[in-house]
């Protein structure tokens, strides 16, 4: 028995394309097969090297090949560029972890996208009196990608644009003058940060000043809800939900600001749009255009690598601990409360190496070592490898991505998103984005969001939350099921 940073070096499996309804046979054969040729040592490789894009180069896929047209600003609508070209949104992110900043941005993103508007990114993302933990998008998303799908801004960029261009705002050279960005230093007490740009309600209209949690924002405007089928379709897509939208007055205004603390939930099921297309158009952007930088993508190839992880053919669970090992029934010093479930021990069983991402106080850390990973083991299959990131595997990632914000956590959700199968914690928006991520990427075959709490698994209604929507704690499949 034993866990480990593993050195042997194994790179990418060779392709593997199966039909259902030999799913289950074919899924189990496949990570034992590949755990047999990572047993070995076996250098295996899906791409030959040159230009050609590695498996998890999602955003470069267009129906099964990678090679894809030009996005295109606003769906490649013209007039929709000259509109965004005069119009601007700026946001102030929701001011928590990682994944709720992710949250921000990709609704964010796809309001711009949706209103014809130029997006504004603030200067920083994270809680504004944690500065340690405070990063620009540009440090941790691919900005050129962004800019595929919409026109973007800085904040700086915008207050410049005013102080040239009052006229454009309808306001005095005086209050342009009156408009500050604040430095990452600014301490503020509860309730007084308003957003890093100091007066921007003297040049914009404040809108979606609601939590987003109970709401549904109509992002094609009042209209689809008066066509004919409009109400019966919205309330499908919403249940209970109310309709947050646009005045005329609003959509005319060229400014238009979302305060801070506002912008938390998965952006297909927060925003509403009535047509079709418009629909596919916005998932594709999000999908092509939002995406981390390839820095992290490459560590992530990096460990898996010096760890011998062949893509398709390891297991992967994120056990969050702190305040969810009490809240969420996931200490790691009592595994057999999470852990006993058939699901669960049926894909135990099923691998043979297992890629744990858990962060642990160092109250946990004993617990973790000393009960958690050895239980995990003696339900593993042979030969009961787990493998965490730390030692030469931390080094080996660390010396591509380590400069860059939070990199250890995203490049371990990069990893679990190129597992066979994957378990994570219910409620936890990083367990979700490994989820979207496995959605995105097209090696994987097994899409199933699975938690530890399996009656959290996957629901059979459409949308797929009608029946208990959970707002932001949870990813669904209409994030990724249409590509």
């Amino acid at each position: 028995r034993f866990y480990c940073e593993i050195q042997i070096h194994v790179s990418m499996p060779c392709s593997f394309v199966w039909i259902s309804p030999l799913f289950s046979l074919i899924h189990g054969l496949r990570s034992s097969v590949g755990e047999e040729f990572a047993a070995q040592g076996s250098k295996l490789h899906l791409v030959s090297g040159g230009d050609q894009p590695r498996p998890w180069e999602y955003w470069n896929l267009c129906e099964g090949s990678f090679s894809c047209t030009p996005l295109g600003m606003y769906g490649a609508d013209q007039e929709a560029q000259d509109a965004a070209s005069k119009r601007f949104l700026l946001f102030s992110s929701y001011g928590g972890g990682f994944n709720n900043e992710r949250h921000s941005l990709e609704l964010a993103f796809s309001l711009a996208y949706l209103w014809n508007r130029t997006l504004v990114l603030p200067p920083y993302m994270g809680h504004p009196n944690s500065k340690d933990d405070l990063f620009a998008v540009e440090e941790s998303w691919d900005l050129d990608a962004l800019q595929e799908a919409v026109r973007v801004m800085s904040t700086e960029d915008f207050r410049r644009h005013v102080l040239d261009h009052p006229e454009d705002l309808g306001v005095t050279e005086d209050i342009a003058n009156r408009l500050e960005t604040l430095p990452k230093m600014t301490s503020f007490k509860d309730g007084e940060f308003h957003g890093w740009l100091k007066g921007v309600e003297l040049v914009a209209e404040k809108v979606l000043d609601n939590h987003l949690e109970s709401f549904v924002v109509i992002g094609d405007g009042e209209e689809s809800l008066e066509a004919e089928d409009g109400e019966l379709l919205y309330r499908e897509f919403a249940g209970d939900r109310e309709p947050l939208m646009l005045t005329k007055e609003q959509r005319d205004k060229t400014a238009l600001y979302i305060p801070p603390g506002t912008l938390l939930g998965n952006f297909y099921s927060t925003i509403y749009v009535h047509d079709n297309l418009k629909t596919w158009q916005l998932r594709n952007a999000v999908r092509r255009s939002v995406h981390l930088r390839r820095e992290y993508f490459e560590a992530a190839q990096a460990v898996m690598e010096k760890a011998r992880l062949v893509p398709g053919v390891f297991g992967a669970m994120h056990i969050r601990q702190d305040d969810w090992s009490a809240e969420h029934g996931l200490n790691a010093s009592n595994p057999q409360q999470f852990l006993t479930h058939k699901s669960i021990r049926d894909f135990l069983k099923s691998h043979g190496r297992l890629y744990l991402a858990v962060k642990t106080t160092s109250d946990e850390h004993d617990a973790v070592f000393e009960t958690l990973i050895p239980y995990l083991q003696d339900n593993m299959r042979a030969p009961r490898e787990v493998i965490l990131l730390g030692g030469d595997v931390r080094e080996a990632g660390e010396r591509i991505a380590g400069r860059m914000q939070t990199w250890d956590g995203i490049v371990e959700m990069i990893i679990c998103s190129q597992a066979h199968a994957f378990v994570g914690s219910w409620g936890s928006t990083y367990t979700g984005y490994i989820q979207r991520l496995r959605g995105y990427m097209p090696e994987v075959m097994d899409k199933r969001m699975l938690f530890f709490d399996s009656e959290k698994d996957d629901g059979v209604s459409f949308p797929t939350w009608k029946k208990h929507y959970e707002g932001w704690a949870r990813e669904w499949s209409e994030a990724f099921g249409s590509f």
